[in-house]
């Protein structure tokens, strides 16, 4: 188990990553409750919100790394679907929340 800032400060061999990456668009409008608690770097991942998620993407595939699995925002299943198409993985799994939202995927690369 390594805590690092993205994949950058692990230099061994590993077979999985989980990650849970900011992924919250910069326009998009949060309650106070949470906006005034939580670092925006803790939330926001990016103009569109999933830049720093499709990084992650390709950093972990350029690594050799088999498995990646991340949280994601509800409205970010299509542009990850297709973006995951581009860069070529041999599976993408997506999973809900309890809310039944899409939260979340497990890529397996080639």
């Amino acid at each position: 188990l390594r805590k690092s800032n993205l994949i950058d400060e692990v230099s061994e061999a590993v077979e999985l990553v989980v990650s849970n990456p900011p992924y919250i668009a910069e326009d998009f409008l949060l309650e106070s409750n949470v906006i005034d608690y939580e670092p925006k770097e803790a939330l926001f991942g990016g103009k569109r919100g999933d830049e720093l998620l499709k990084k992650i993407i390709v950093d972990v595939k350029s690594r050799g790394i088999k498995w990646l699995a991340c949280e994601m925002g509800y409205d970010q299943k299509e542009s990850l679907s297709a973006f995951v198409n581009e860069v070529g993985v041999k599976s993408i799994q997506f999973y809900k929340d309890l809310a039944g939202f899409d939260r979340g995927f497990v890529i397996e690369f080639a």
